[in-house]
């Protein structure tokens, strides 16, 4: 590309990223003296966990297989619980990893979201629940 193109890329991409800046305010963009700074910035929407399904999968040979160290999901298309429903809120993930930086939080959530399964009962407050939840694990693998 010629000097011309770059310059018009430049502009129109400027332009674009204003807009996006104005509906995504916590983009963390910074411009740099030779260009653009982009940093891991917070989800502009909040993630929807896929419901899982319950009880344990067996491999071909009946035996428990990778599949039960795994997280399992629902394909597309079932039926779901009020249980594999619950959706924390995007905060409750970034207070989590707050609590437990060394713990992977998204192994965590499947944890509880089994043991919610195993209790048969959803909790008044799913967040609050989770962070409880995960508050306990991380003392564990404090001590």
């Amino acid at each position: 590309p010629d000097a011309h193109g770059q310059r018009n890329f430049k502009i129109k991409f400027l332009q674009r990223l204003k807009t996006v800046r104005e509906i995504y305010e916590k983009a963390k963009v910074f411009g740099m003296d030779k260009g653009l700074m982009l940093k891991p910035s917070p989800p502009h929407v909040a993630k929807q966990p896929p419901p899982l399904l319950e009880g344990p999968r067996r491999n071909a040979s009946g035996g428990a297989g990778i599949e039960d160290v795994l997280p399992r999901y629902l394909p597309i298309g079932e039926t779901q619980t009020e249980m594999t429903t619950i959706h924390l809120r995007t905060e409750t993930y970034e207070k989590a990893r707050e609590l437990a930086p060394r713990l992977d939080i998204y192994y965590l959530e499947n944890e509880w979201r089994e043991w919610i399964a195993r209790k048969g009962a959803p909790p008044k407050d799913p967040d609050k629940a989770f962070l409880g939840f995960v508050r306990t694990k991380a003392g564990q693998h404090r001590g």
